[in-house]
């Protein structure tokens, strides 16, 4: 029962996250709100809190992306396994399959570019946070300023295969669209008797 009781107490206990305990020890520290090291150590504070909501926010930014990402491509993959296993004639649908798949394509496409531009911008504050939070630091070596922790060289190539990825799926579907309405729809079908 009583290990019952202090395992509730414990669940139920919440512990303050490394920022929320950084800002309250900031505050307490604070003997005269008069002070200019008091004005010095609330704006160091609120540049800590936004470095690291900025943080959160872009690896957030990053999981959601790759996860519509991931959600885009296993579509197509269903649609271009349909396509290319169906036998007898197409039903009447198929046009606006196609269309549909343009559509998520060019969506696809155009998230990619506006959330990896977003994600640049997201790096560049963070790097404006830090130098604002590190003026003084003259570093000798350049690894021992700190940086963003924002791969710039691996979300660049993330982006990339993602955006021609996108695009290639886009034009893909396009042409097969094309394809459709040129020499008709039956010559789409790939498993004819």
């Amino acid at each position: 029962m009583v290990f019952s009781e202090s395992m509730e107490k414990l669940s139920t206990t919440r512990r303050p996250s490394l920022s929320e305990s950084r800002e309250a020890d900031a505050v307490s520290d604070l003997a005269d709100p008069n002070d200019r090291n008091s004005e010095l150590v609330k704006s160091e504070t609120l540049l800590l809190k936004e470095l690291d909501e900025t943080h959160t926010w872009a690896r957030l930014g990053a999981q959601l992306y790759f996860g519509a990402f991931t959600i885009l491509l296993t579509v197509n993959g269903f649609g271009m396994g349909w396509l290319f296993t169906h036998k007898g004639t197409a039903p009447p649908f198929t046009f606006l399959a196609f269309f549909v798949f343009i559509g998520l394509n060019l969506f696809g496409a155009i998230m990619t570019y506006l959330i990896h531009r977003q994600m640049l911008r997201s790096d560049e504050r963070i790097a404006r946070v830090i130098d604002t939070l590190t003026p003084n630091l003259v570093a000798e070596e350049s690894s021992s300023k700190p940086r963003s922790p924002m791969p710039r060289g691996a979300i660049k190539i993330a982006f990339f295969f993602a955006g021609a990825s996108a695009l290639m799926l886009f034009v893909f579907w396009t042409v097969l669209a094309v394809w459709g309405f040129t020499a008709g729809l039956s010559s789409l079908v790939v498993g004819r008797p």
